[in-house]
């Protein structure tokens, strides 16, 4: 029956109600809004049946027949109720065949249209109920005086959904046209086949950009930009500055301003310019990152650093957004009631630095002139934001506010809107939808202000937060206790939203709150289901290739435990103090004193250790690791102090992997602990781990913590030259590879004991690796050191290894050049030694010298404190002025052969090819040296230096008067000219021309012929690129 032509009888109504609120009760989603709708309908549907009840008890008496004529036909209650009941069974009715699926997908009305037919609904019910009183004259003054009224309302509102509904239907039409499409699309399974391909290669590719970083500041950008007002910012990217800065190189535009004058949209806008501008261009790489306070963990430089590395490896699409200052401002302008109001208050706006400050206090008072529920939520959601040791998705606050502290369960009736949450905050704060639904306030000057005025605002805050936690940890649903599975362990923190936070971070909450003796506390802690579950939810660590990483924690665990974990203090003391065992192991054989430890939690360490049933130095079943070495994993200074006091505690243990504490502490770089733990009697310095045997020592000057190389230094029984098993180096050995300057100098400094030409197992030597790696700083202190032999430098299997002659013509370092010229000569030693001195080691307790280091090297270190039992070292400056001099003489001196040649060339042959004028210059002054000498491909220094374009090193080799400018290669048969000619360097070319007319070694018609050729490269210019790349130069 069509609801907008039926008759309204009341027979008619009810069994349109009674169609509605079935398929209310089939409906999914909005619970609360059907729930709603339902009930009204029904309460509207009782009327109706006691007035079908009293009309026929009345036999068709002529009262209530005067009534029923009252209520039927147009502009009657029941008329009305009729058309929007009729419109609702119109919506929700099912569709056929895909509009019936399509149908289901989600409640077709909004929280508006739902509170305007409850109240349509609610209107015309009273006027039914006046059908049940005696009286028809108020009856029919009651229809007569609403009805226009109601009239226009729920026609409006019929006709409100009935476009709706058209629209409904155009998308169903539409959804239905592109499923049927689907359908017929088997014939083409094939073609899909690439497309899974495709997303195969593009999930790897996220699974790369994700192993370089999780953080992704594209969706802060979004969000950022999404909120500014079009055409804003247009003023600083016409500006001057902007223009030359995005057409200059190298440059940096500093944008400095006051809190809340829109710095971060001002950003955004830029990124965005960026991207339109030159995102299409591959030449440029566009990254950005926006700086959040409460993201220290993940705002590390290496973490920065990597996030730019992820964002130039991919590109994104920006869009736009407003400022803050303007948008609070805004937010107080509401509710004025005419423009002289808005005027006034435009006028009494705050400016200058305290600006932001005063419109946050003003957002605040506005908070505060809500009704008390708008007050009390927003002081909750707040004091969430604000106190949160993370930043909370939507869904976790709503479960949080929520929670009805000491309830057994939640009640799912009890959850706020989202857009309830942010309306009652007056603009203070947001929700990043592109960020993952993240609720946050408005800006990280929200959060300062906040923390200078949290005590008039909410003193309480992390109370109130510590007990929400608890009791959610509490609920009964837990008591299953430790999930068995990853799946069960997943689904848990689905399904209970502020779980993962809670489990996390209700101690935090407690202890900064002094909450640690309330009876949820400790009815939680002597729950041992609830701890098994907490504690997992607490440690488990989600790794990409670990498939069962929910269950490698400890299941067996304690309350004491877990407030240890927490440093709850005075909770341990009230667990202990109810018979619960002071020094329990969990699954891996941790005690609460080694959870302590490793947190940094002082006070509780030294309550645990005053308790004899403590065992001080108790070890787990997993790495045999000790209290103390999780001080040391954890790097808290005062609890290693504190631990070392006490005699039962091994400083030295050894894990299960053979490495100590000092050996741990030293390959970090924790030099605070170092010193500590080298200072104590019963710490071996030099103890090695069986596998590598590396030592302390080394672990330090492999990874350039030179603070800690010092501090072991200065410990007489440190062996500073011992090599490692797996490699036979030494730490100078493994710091100069990896360019460690700071720690060469000071290892340089045990020269009595440190042969700083050592070989490794495979004959390379410290200065060998440094020249490998370019590490031109530390090559210059191995060559001052007079015990390096630089014309020996050749591991035994390299047949063209370099000599430092070479290196220093390559690299063009004029000094070292110089030094290995003069004299023609350096210090030697027997061949037959194996490349090893044997060194005179000190004894034991001596202070060792310092041979060579300058006063700015020697200002450079760093003496120990006054209480160390170390010796102190003092550096003498060097004899001389050239630092390549300072040799000892006592040894047999080899010539050093300036002009040695091998298939490469010779030592000018290098410095002419990369362009060294002064070290050319050094090298044509000596007389040994032939300035046309040849490689094994028969080209010259001249060839070389004419190829790329060094028209000063030409220059040179053509003053010399002994160069044929005209000598031809062997691989190609071209002169220098042609090379020259042919990479386009023009001068270089003028110049050789010039001096191949005067060469009487270059006969007319070979020039000529020369000539012809280079013209033929001019015009052509091939890439020879191809050709040159197999030829290989060191």
């Amino acid at each position: 029956m069509d609801p907008l032509s039926m008759s309204a009888s009341i027979i008619a109504v009810l069994q349109l109600s009674s169609d509605v609120v079935k398929y209310i009760i089939a409906a999914t989603g909005a619970a609360k809004a059907r729930r709603s709708l339902r009930e009204e309908i029904l309460s509207c549907e009782y009327v109706l049946l006691q007035i079908q009840d009293h009309f026929d008890e009345a036999g068709g008496g002529t009262v209530w027949l005067e009534k029923i004529k009252t209520l039927e036909g147009p502009g009657t209650p029941l008329y009305r109720v009729g058309i929007a009941l009729g419109a609702l069974k119109a919506r929700l009715e099912p569709k056929l065949g895909w509009n019936k699926a399509l149908s289901a997908l989600k409640w077709p009305f909004d929280e508006v249209e739902v509170e305007k037919l409850v109240s349509a609904i609610q209107r015309e019910k009273s006027l039914l109920q006046l059908a049940l009183t005696s009286n028809c004259l108020k009856l029919m003054e009651g229809i007569k005086r609403s009805s226009d009224q109601n009239h226009s309302a729920l026609f409006e509102l019929v006709r409100t959904m009935k476009d709706q509904s058209r629209d409904t239907e155009r998308e169903y039409t539409r959804l239905n046209a592109v499923l049927m499409g689907l359908q017929k699309s088997q014939d083409y399974v094939t073609a899909g086949l690439e497309d899974l391909r495709e997303h195969d290669v593009y999930l790897e590719q996220q699974v790369i950009l994700d192993w370089i970083t999780p953080i992704d500041y594209t969706a802060q950008q979004g969000d950022f930009i999404n909120r500014r007002q079009l055409g804003t910012g247009k003023w600083l990217l016409d500006s001057v500055q902007f223009q030359a800065w995005t057409t200059t190189h190298s440059q940096t535009l500093f944008c400095p301003g006051i809190p809340g004058a829109g710095k971060t949209i001002l950003t955004s806008i830029v990124v965005d310019n960026l991207h339109t501008r030159f995102g299409n261009n591959p030449d440029v790489g566009i990254a950005h990152i926006y700086c959040n306070f409460r993201l220290g963990d993940d705002q590390k430089p290496e973490a920065l650093l990597a996030s730019v590395l992820k964002q130039l490896a991919q590109k994104t699409m920006l869009i736009a957004g407003k400022f803050l200052l303007a948008k609070l401002h805004l937010g107080s302008l509401i509710g004025k009631r005419s423009l002289k109001a808005v005027r006034t208050a435009l006028k009494q706006l705050p400016s200058g630095s305290n600006a932001l400050h005063q419109a946050y206090g003003d957002a605040m008072s506005r908070i505060e002139s809500q009704v008390p529920d708008q007050i009390e939520l927003a002081k909750q959601v707040l004091s969430w934001i604000v106190r949160a040791k993370r930043p909370l998705t939507t869904l976790e606050l709503r479960h949080a506010l929520a929670v009805e502290v000491g309830k057994p369960k939640i009640d799912p009736d009890n959850f706020p809107e989202v857009e309830d949450m942010v309306s009652v905050c007056a603009g203070l704060v947001i929700v990043d939808e592109e960020s993952g639904g993240f609720i946050r306030l408005v800006h990280h000057t929200t959060q300062e202000y906040f923390e200078q005025t949290q005590k008039q605002w909410f003193p309480n805050a992390d109370a109130y937060i510590a007990m929400v936690c608890i009791t959610y940890l509490s609920y009964s649903i837990f008591d299953a206790g430790f999930c068995q599975t990853d799946c069960e362990f997943e689904e848990n923190l689905l399904l209970n939203s502020l779980y993962d936070y809670a489990a996390h971070n209700w101690g935090l909450h407690a202890r900064e709150a002094h909450i640690e003796k309330d009876e949820l506390v400790l009815s939680l802690l002597q729950s041992e289901p609830k701890v098994s579950r907490c504690s997992q939810a607490m440690m488990a660590t989600k790794d990409y290739y670990d498939n069962n990483y929910s269950q490698n924690i400890p299941r067996k665990i304690t309350g004491l435990h877990v407030a240890a974990y927490f440093g709850l203090k005075d909770t341990i003391i009230s667990l202990l103090a109810a018979g619960n065992e002071p020094d329990p192991n969990d699954t891996y054989g941790r005690t609460p004193l080694s959870y302590a430890a490793e947190r940094g939690h002082d006070a509780v360490v030294t309550l645990l250790l005053a308790n004899y049933n403590v065992n001080p130095d108790s070890r787990d079943f997993v790495r045999g690791w000790t209290p103390i070495w999780y001080a040391v994993v954890g790097t808290q200074v005062a609890v290693v102090e504190r631990l070392l006091r006490e005699k039962a505690v091994d400083p030295d243990s050894v894990s299960i992997h053979n490495r100590t504490p000092l050996s741990w502490a030293a390959e970090k770089g924790y030099d605070t602990v170092v010193e500590l733990l080298a200072g104590d009697d019963r710490v071996d310095p030099n103890a090695a781990n069986s596998e590598y045997g590396w030592t302390p020592l080394s672990f330090a000057a492999a990874n350039g913590h030179d603070a800690v190389v010092r501090n072991l230094l200065e410990i007489a029984e440190v062996d500073a030259d011992r090599k490692d098993i797996e490699y036979g180096r030494t730490p100078l050995s493994w710091a100069a590879e990896r360019g460690h300057t700071a720690v060469v100098k000071a290892l340089l400094t045990r020269r009595d004991e440190v042969d700083v030409s050592s070989k490794s197992k495979y004959g390379r030597t410290p200065l060998w690796f440094s020249k490998e790696r370019r590490h031109d700083e530390i090559v210059e202190l191995l060559l001052a050191n007079h015990a390096v032999y630089p014309s020996l430098e050749q591991p035994d299997y390299y047949e063209h290894e370099p000599m430092p002659l070479w290196y220093a013509a390559e690299i063009g370092h004029e000094a070292m050049a110089k030094h290995l010229l003069d004299d023609g000569s350096t210090p030697t030693r027997n061949p037959n030694s194996g490349g090893r001195r044997s060194p005179t080691r000190r004894k034991r307790g001596t202070k060792p010298s310092l041979g060579y280091f300058s006063e700015t090297t020697r200002s450079t270190r760093t003496s120990r404190t006054a209480n160390t039992d170390g010796p102190r070292y003092r550096g003498r400056r060097l004899t001389g002025t050239n630092p390549w001099s300072d040799c000892c003489s006592s040894r047999k001196k080899k010539k050093v052969d300036p002009d040695s040649t091998s298939k490469y060339g010779t030592p000018l042959s290098w410095a002419a090819r990369f362009g060294h004028e002064a070290v050319v210059r050094l090298l044509l002054a000596n007389d040994a040296v032939n300035p046309d000498s040849r490689c094994d491909c028969q080209r010259t220094p001249l060839s070389y230096a004419a190829e790329k374009g060094h028209q000063g090193v030409v220059k040179l080799l053509l003053e010399r008067g002994e160069v044929n400018p005209s000598s031809r290669d062997s691989n190609y048969g071209r002169t220098p000219l042609v090379w020259a000619s042919m990479n386009g360097h023009e001068a270089v070319a003028k110049l050789l021309k010039e001096s191949s007319c005067e060469s009487p070694m270059s006969p007319l018609s070979t020039e000529l012929a020369e000539q012809r050729e280079a013209e033929s490269f001019l015009s052509t210019r091939p890439d020879f690129d191809s050709q040159l790349a197999r030829i290989k130069f060191k």
